[in-house]
């Protein structure tokens, strides 16, 4: 009977170490999709230029879109992780947080594929002159706006999860309630992705949401909620 109540107590501990370690691979992972897709250059002014580059940095340009694939897997666990960690303290803005990043994961997994079926195009693309290089062109640059479209999308499900968690922790506090409220924050600039004008204002919000993802992953780790804390 000791032993039940002992494993009873410390299982939202495992639970939320878990969550937290999955919250810390998941923001390496997308840090490595970025860095690795800037890498390869293919946001050039001309679009056959992207095309090139894309060709010319296959290596670069493919671990970006594996790798997405890889994170918005994570992110499929992290969506029922999170709500079982904090679904007792507000059980709606739990489930609200969960479903958009689910859908934030599908639809980023989308925009994965339409990013490896350009890198392929652009691969023919390379050998190709004439007629049959612009007609391909314009194949590519299908593609490459159903990924952008979908990319974006996803990108701002994840910022619509974060202002729904965050509000969770700044109501609730079941972790720091600051961090709650650097999630917000966090949140609202990463939906400027729809506003060029904006650009410099969501790569910020881009940025902050990596370090929010690393400190909140962290104190799940290290410290884990105030629930079972208290207990």
């Amino acid at each position: 009977m000791q032993t039940l109540e002992i494993n009873a107590r410390y299982a939202p501990k495992v639970i939320e170490r878990l969550v937290g370690g999955l919250l810390v691979l998941y923001m390496i992972g997308v840090a490595v999709q970025v860095a690795t897709r800037a890498a390869s250059n293919d946001s050039q002014m001309v679009f056959n230029d992207s095309l090139q580059m894309i060709a010319q940095n296959q290596a670069l340009y493919l671990t970006s879109m594996y790798t997405s694939v890889v994170s918005n897997l994570l992110l499929v666990g992290l969506a029922a992780g999170l709500y079982s960690v904090f679904r007792i303290y507000q059980p709606d803005l739990a489930r609200v947080g969960a479903f958009l990043l689910l859908a934030a994961a599908v639809v980023s997994m989308v925009a994965a594929a339409a990013g490896l079926a350009l890198a392929s195009l652009a691969q023919e693309f390379a050998g190709l002159t004439g007629h049959q290089a612009s007609s391909l062109a314009s194949s590519a640059q299908a593609a490459e706006a159903y990924r952008a479209y979908a990319g974006r999308t996803g990108f701002t499900l994840s910022a619509l999860s974060l202002l729904a968690f965050g509000g969770l922790i700044s109501w609730q506090g079941p972790i720091p309630k600051w961090l709650g409220w650097v999630g917000i924050l966090v949140g609202v600039m990463m939906l400027l992705i729809w506003s060029d004008s904006a650009a410099l204002l969501h790569r910020i919000g881009g940025t902050g949401y990596l370090v929010w993802l690393a400190i909140a992953g962290g104190w799940l780790v290290f410290r884990g909620t105030r629930h079972v804390g208290t207990e």
